[in-house]
């Protein structure tokens, strides 16, 4: 039995316009005079890969404003999806991995070191301004424990009512688990009681 409907396709030239040029099987369809149907049917069969349907990420998407965004928390973000951080967030399961936006802020810091930073590291900003990004504006400390050190030297704190009665609740439960455990023989070692032997 003959195949009449068998079309000889241009596979490399179909795999050039659609994985490197990022065109659409209804543009590469128009090319050749198929249907888009049959441009599917044709990439499935030859292992090209295509986009996902809809807007092309990126620059291709009606909607891209450059790669530059403001997060709910007022710092700017650049879209970096090759960026270490990005590459090192865990994807929740059955899903694709996260945001791939990096703070402006860490990626201005990292060029100037010449480095990519740790997580551990904090940029912080001097005058206050989560979008000023200039590298005048910025500072590295190697830890948070160093950024709070620096923002809190001198300061006295403004506690309330309510959390200063907080703050006496947790000391006199602390007190009381250890008057209890001392009581009871007990040794407290790395957070495990320990009973002494007997």
């Amino acid at each position: 039995m003959a195949i009449h409907n068998r079309i000889d396709w241009p596979v490399e030239q179909m795999r050039y316009w659609i994985e490197e040029m990022g065109m659409k099987h209804r543009e590469v369809a128009e090319q050749l005079g198929q249907t888009t149907k049959n441009v599917s049917k044709a990439c499935l069969r030859h292992g090209i890969q295509s986009q996902s349907r809809g807007p092309r990420p990126g620059g291709g998407h009606p909607n891209w404003n450059g790669g530059v965004v403001i997060d709910k928390d007022g710092y700017v973000r650049v879209y970096s999806p090759n960026h270490p951080t990005v590459l090192a967030r865990k994807a929740p399961k059955g899903r694709r991995k996260g945001n791939p936006y990096v703070l402006q802020h860490r990626l201005v810091m990292e060029e100037a070191l010449g480095r990519f930073l740790r997580p551990d590291e904090v940029v912080h900003h001097k005058n206050g301004d989560k979008k000023d990004n200039r590298l005048v504006n910025l500072k590295w400390f190697p830890s948070n424990g160093d950024h709070l050190r620096h923002e809190l030297t001198g300061r006295c704190p403004n506690w309330t009512d309510d959390g200063k009665a907080r703050i006496r609740a947790g000391v006199a439960k602390s007190h009381d688990t250890r008057r209890r455990r001392k009581a009871l023989g007990e040794t407290q070692r790395r957070g495990n009681p320990v009973r002494p032997k007997g």
